[in-house]
């Protein structure tokens, strides 16, 4: 990216998605880059009173670098790195398909956001750490939390955890998805990977582990016995269930939990 890069503006560069998590299993098909502005942020002030939102606003002053100009900036600099026909931009990412056997890359272009949850001057302040984009075709500005996503997933999966079982677990789920897909059990946009992901996060530390068979059935049984109304994504910000594009509904992993459940009941 650097030959077409302003070089007053700052950016970080990094994988998210199941391979950077390393819950990725045979068949999938692209690589998951963040390209994330830090020259500029935008701020969610809506748990701070009147007083700490004033003191921000008299902290801070409007960017004039935001993020269509790193967007924009972002598609010059791949047009410079890659062939035109290798670029396409879509309504959220930007793919670079492959070549010679490599695999297709999905970036997202997006800008640091900062959900503040305290203000009272520069250098005492509290905030949770995301992005933010625009859908393309809607206008309408999308929040996640990438950075978290990824570290409440290798802690869960660390030895004084789960002993390491947690992310071999994710894989099983996603390889038994792939297999209920392919039996016309489910269709393809009833679990999405992220969403199973972060179904298998609310589990109990405990449910894993012993062996792969065990690891499987305790999870599995324990969601279907759960009540799923207060899980939370694995970043541990947004709700898994609701009503936005970056949420599930509660129907469909119970559809997807019930067809697991039958999968396993009549396995042999």
């Amino acid at each position: 990216m650097a030959p077409a890069w302003p070089p007053q503006y700052s950016y970080d560069v990094y994988l998210q998605g199941s391979y950077r998590n390393s819950t990725n299993i045979r068949g999938d098909s692209d690589v998951d880059i963040v390209a994330e502005l830090h020259s500029s942020f935008e701020a969610d002030l809506s748990a701070l009173d009147l007083g700490q939102q004033t003191a921000f606003h008299n902290t801070y002053s409007d960017a004039s670098y935001g993020w269509p100009e790193f967007r924009q900036h972002v598609v010059d600099a791949l047009t410079d790195a890659f062939d035109a026909e290798q670029i396409f931009e879509g309504t959220k990412a930007i793919t670079v398909y492959g070549s010679s056997g490599l695999l297709d890359a999905d970036i997202l272009a997006c800008q640091e956001h900062r959900l503040y949850a305290q203000f009272i001057s520069l250098g005492s302040e509290r905030y949770v750490e995301g992005v933010r984009f625009q859908d393309g075709i809607t206008k309408r500005w999308i929040h996640n939390f990438p950075k978290h996503h990824y570290d409440n997933g290798t802690d869960k999966n660390d030895e004084s955890r789960t002993k390491h079982w947690y992310k071999p677990t994710v894989r099983m789920f996603k390889n038994a998805r792939t297999h209920l897909i392919k039996n016309d059990n489910i269709t393809p946009d009833l679990a999405p990977s992220y969403f199973l992901e972060c179904l298998l996060f609310n589990v109990p530390d405990h449910r894993y582990g012993g062996d792969y068979e065990m690891s499987f059935e305790d999870c599995l049984r324990w969601l279907a016995d759960s009540n799923l109304i207060h899980f939370v994504c694995q970043n541990g910000v947004v709700p898994l269930f609701g009503s936005t594009e970056e949420q599930w509904d509660q129907a469909k992993a119970r559809k997807l939990i019930e067809e697991l459940m039958f999968l396993w009941d009549s396995w042999y």
